[in-house]
């Protein structure tokens, strides 16, 4: 099984100084993202990979995949992630991740771990795939992933979802050995999945396109 490359989880938890609070708790948060906002100006400078950003959609053309990315509605830099490779475009992996400030000690044990969320109301559970420290462990960035499914199908079931739901939101929940608010300030995320269908096949077809490419 594939995990995204950990270059990607590197330069990716960087740019998160595009995190935009709702509410801020205190003035350490405040600072931390102003912080931040400083972390991604500089990925963007060093970053070489080709990324296209429309109507809050971004498409990024990786060195082995595709990333195409929304961002929050209550942490703007906490995205939901659809991840084609070149060499099976026909697989497509759905990640998200969550940004906390708690500095759990034992933050890094939960990696690896299946926890519980919710998706819509609905009970699941999602893969910790990464948890990578920010500002010097002052904040951490976890990278989830829910599942690897048929492309097109995959497109089908979450069209469908969208007519009936008018965002995509994910809660933290508790579990066994688990209670998500000690290890996250902020449970709960949301996105507006606005023109996922076009922005879908825009990613599957470029990933088809660069696979037809790396075969010739």
């Amino acid at each position: 099984m594939k995990q995204i490359s950990l270059t990607y989880i590197n330069k990716t938890y960087s740019s998160l100084g595009r995190v935009k609070f709702s509410n801020y708790k205190n003035n350490m948060r405040f600072l931390l993202v102003n912080s931040l906002k400083i972390i991604f100006i500089f990925f963007l400078v060093i970053t070489t990979s080709i990324a296209k950003e429309e109507d809050g959609w971004i498409l990024e053309d990786r060195d082995e995949y595709i990333m195409l990315s929304k961002n929050g509605e209550i942490i703007h830099g906490d995205k939901l992630r659809f991840a084609m490779y070149f060499d099976n475009c026909e697989k497509v992996h759905h990640l998200f991740s969550f940004l906390t400030t708690k500095n759990k000690s034992d933050i890094y044990q939960i990696e690896k771990r299946k926890l519980p969320i919710t998706l819509n109301n609905t009970a699941l559970t999602a893969d910790v795939i990464y948890v990578g420290s920010v500002l010097n462990n002052q904040a951490h960035w976890v990278m989830f992933e829910l599942g690897r499914y048929e492309t097109k199908e995959y497109l089908t079931l979450l069209s469908g979802f969208i007519q009936e739901n008018e965002q995509f939101e994910i809660v933290l929940a508790d579990g066994l050995n688990f209670e998500a608010e000690e290890y996250f300030d902020i449970t709960r995320n949301n996105w507006v999945l606005k023109d996922f269908n076009s922005k879908f096949n825009e990613a599957y077809t470029l990933c088809k396109e660069k696979s037809t490419h790396s075969e010739s």
